[in-house]
């Protein structure tokens, strides 16, 4: 069943709403069986990465304005304009806490996490948190925050205790075959983290040699 005539970034949890990209960047709520599309944006922003927040009355969604720095921005559904939450700079990864009330975003070039508040201005840096430690899930509680050391081969995840900066290395990640391994992303886990699935890439090069050349 064809949906949507561009990419479908968030699926709702009762599998009825789908929230896709238009080929002109905006954002538009589908229903996965019968009904219309609803708009959800119409604005200057270029919208990628949507995502519900928990009440699913709500989304994220990574936000460019021509000539600036990504940002993310909330929505409500229900109409009212997007607010961002983030300054200019933010990177591809970011997670949304359980309870929605906050969110971990990796920032700039040095991809340095900052925890802001989604229902406010503020934000906490953690201080063990150092640049290259990407969040790729939050603890159920919320107590804890999951971050890749990007770069790394095999990946390091360590959990971090935001109250404290306590900081523990919880896995190494690589398959067990390693050879050509240039990178270990993409990191997501069941809500327990009892059961995870990732990504990885690897680059395999054969040499020949030529003989007979004048």
């Amino acid at each position: 069943m064809r949906l949507n005539d561009g990419t479908c970034g968030a699926l709702s949890h009762d599998a009825q709403r789908v929230i896709c990209i238009t080929p002109d960047g905006q954002l538009n709520e589908v229903p996965t069986k019968t009904g219309e599309a609803k708009t959800l944006t119409h604005d200057q922003l270029i919208h990628s990465s949507p995502q519900w927040l928990p009440d699913e009355k709500r989304m994220l969604f990574v936000g460019q304005q021509q000539g600036h720095g990504q940002r993310i921005y909330v929505q409500d559904l229900a109409g009212g304009p997007p607010r961002a939450i983030t300054p200019e700079g933010v990177t591809g990864y970011f997670r949304i806490s359980p309870d929605g009330a906050m969110l971990a975003a990796a920032m700039g070039a040095d991809y340095k996490t900052v925890v802001y508040r989604v229902n406010g201005n503020e934000s906490q840096s953690v201080a063990e948190l150092q640049g290259g430690d990407a969040p790729v899930a939050w603890s159920q509680d919320s107590r804890f925050l999951y971050c890749l050391r990007l770069g790394d081969v095999p990946a390091e995840v360590f959990r971090v205790e935001l109250a404290s900066g306590h900081r523990t290395l919880w896995k190494k990640l690589a398959p067990p075959e390693s050879t050509g391994i240039t990178f270990v992303g993409s990191i997501y886990g069941s809500a327990d983290w009892k059961s995870y699935v990732y990504t990885f890439n690897r680059k395999l090069d054969d040499l020949y040699m030529v003989e007979g050349l004048h």
